[in-house]
């Protein structure tokens, strides 16, 4: 598999940003806590444990993940955004009010995930350029070009997955956007973009090294 290298940037903001393995998560929030309340700890302990199971199916992750949504749909399940490996690619999943931007041969797509009354999934082919996840409606994230998480959570109201020779700014210009459904089951409403393989995703080798291909 060709090896790919990228790098994580974070928009600096109020919110969380985790980095477990090679699973990303975005949490926003209004106001930064003093101490992280339980849904929020419970939801980072979720993505560290899809993040260590690299080999999971794509429809493992997203049942995973939907399951947490249900089981939180009678309180105020967060608004939040993650991106996990699969082989060629990486599953993309979007809850409330975050949005996730995906470039590709030159041209950006966007989808929400306020376009879903529940959640949206989707397969995104490892042959993307730059990825971006934020919880900031009406514009592009713009993260710091010196940031680069390797693991653990930070502040942040965004974040951008992108090649190691570009900086991680804003996004090129939207060509086109949409969304899929949680109504046809986890991982089906985006199954359809899979296109041809791509380079996977992998652990970090060394602290000098962003993802590697899987």
């Amino acid at each position: 598999m060709e090896q790919l290298t990228t790098r994580i940037g974070i928009e600096p903001g109020l919110g969380l940003v985790g980095r477990f393995g090679d699973t990303v998560i975005l949490i926003p929030r209004d106001q930064a806590a003093a101490d992280p309340d339980k849904t929020t700890s419970e939801l980072l302990g979720l993505a560290a444990e899809v993040g260590s199971d690299r080999h999971a199916p794509a429809g493992t992750i997203a049942s995973r993940l939907a399951a947490w949504v249900i089981g939180h749909m009678s309180g105020e399940a967060p608004a939040f955004g993650i991106v996990a490996p699969m082989r060629d690619g990486v599953v993309m999943f979007l809850r409330g009010a975050v949005w996730c931007t995906i470039t590709e041969g030159g041209s950006t797509r966007e989808v929400s995930g306020e376009q879903a009354l529940t959640w949206v999934d989707q397969i995104v082919p490892g042959t993307f350029e730059r990825l971006a996840i934020g919880g900031v409606s009406g514009r592009p994230v713009q993260a710091d070009p010196l940031s680069d998480l390797r693991d653990g959570v930070v502040p942040g109201q965004g974040f951008v997955l992108s090649r190691m020779g570009s900086m991680p700014g804003p996004e090129p210009a939207l060509a086109e956007s949409g969304a899929g459904s949680a109504d046809a089951g986890p991982a089906e409403a985006g199954a359809a973009g899979a296109g041809s393989a791509g380079a996977g995703f992998g652990e970090p080798s060394r602290a000098d090294a962003g993802f590697g291909g899987g």
